[in-house]
């Protein structure tokens, strides 16, 4: 009796080990055969954002997104950027007004018009400063600013005014095309200098400047650019939308010759709060606005508001955009903000 069991007991381990042994092949054929499947799949959706993004462009230059390098800087922006979700609000409802300004500049002196997304890549807009100092759309230190003819003092902040600081911006990128001949390179000089530009770029000596290697600030700065294009150009598609009656505000601009000794008096003789002209001339600082005899700005330009509507809307409280796998926002194991 006591060797019959042991027999029906080493049996049963042997029948134990073997469903065991099954279990484990089994389980390693179908992760063997699944894993390509998944990896196939994960290629296939890159090759497919890679297709959609092969035409996008700035300043007419195509951008190199069949390089998975590129690709992943570019995504890596467009993840930050969604970090900030209500400060892009802000600045899609900002650009909204100042773009009918800053547009007609931009032609006039022939500068592509993708430059506009360089203040937004800049300022995002907004009424601040830098930890160095620099300051407004375009952030420009005082000194420079000085150098190119705007006035930056107690009463006036011109770094802040969308026209002559766009107009003075214009021909330094002109100059600094001439430098580069490619708008992209006149981009990134614009963010780190041309001179610092022009010893990194003879350094490395690549093909494309997108493949410099340089600081993290400068890497990172030209693609929070693009960032900054795809999110106003498509802002539904990121969660925000415009508003079908919603009409960009229309301005007209005033040219001041005479002393403004009180700016809540004006504001009132053109129906609108100080608030407002504030809103519309975040350049000026006190409450009056002086024309010096010796300043070489022996005249201003008021912005005013002939018509004041909202045009953008958040598509939820929170303002929060979904992440989508249809388009570029779709994480991978491979990506990390």
């Amino acid at each position: 009796m006591r060797f019959s069991l042991k027999n029906i007991s080493a049996r049963n381990t042997k029948i134990l080990a073997a469903i065991t042994v099954i279990s484990i092949l089994s389980a390693w054929m179908k992760y063997s055969t699944s894993t390509p499947q998944k990896l196939v799949i994960h290629k296939r959706v890159a090759e497919k954002q890679s297709k959609k993004l092969v035409k996008f462009t700035f300043a007419g230059e195509i951008l190199p997104f069949d390089s998975p390098l590129i690709l992943k800087r570019y995504r890596r922006a467009i993840a930050q950027n969604r970090n900030y979700n209500i400060g892009n609000l802000d600045m899609i409802k900002a650009a909204k007004r100042w773009f009918p300004l800053i547009e007609p500049i931009l032609r006039q002196n022939k500068i592509p018009d993708d430059f506009k997304y360089v203040a937004t890549a800049e300022s995002k807009f907004m009424l601040s400063f830098s930890n160095k100092g620099a300051g407004g759309f375009w952030q420009m230190m005082p000194i420079t600013a000085r150098g190119l003819g705007l006035e930056v003092n107690e009463e006036v902040d011109e770094r802040f005014h969308p026209i002559k600081s766009t107009e003075v911006v214009c021909k330094l990128l002109r100059q600094t095309y001439n430098m580069f001949g490619d708008w992209t390179s006149v981009a990134l000089a614009y963010n780190m200098g041309s001179n610092a530009f022009m010893r990194l770029k003879k350094k490395h000596g690549a093909s494309s400047v997108h493949f410099i290697r340089s600081n993290h600030e400068t890497e990172r700065y030209f693609f929070l650019v693009m960032a900054s294009k795809d999110l106003i150009e498509n802002a539904a598609r990121y969660g925000y939308r415009v508003r079908k009656s919603g009409k960009v505000s229309e301005v007209k601009v005033v040219e001041v010759r005479e002393t403004i000794s009180d700016l809540s008096k004006f504001a009132k003789t053109h129906h609108i709060s100080l608030a407002t002209l504030r809103s519309f001339n975040p350049w000026l600082r006190t409450q009056s606005l002086t024309i010096k005899p010796q300043s070489q700005n022996q005249k201003y330009l008021l912005i005013l508001p002939v018509v004041v509507s909202s045009e953008i809307e958040e598509l939820d409280e929170e303002y929060e955009v979904e992440p989508s796998t249809k388009n570029i926002l779709a994480k991978d194991s491979s990506f990390s903000p």
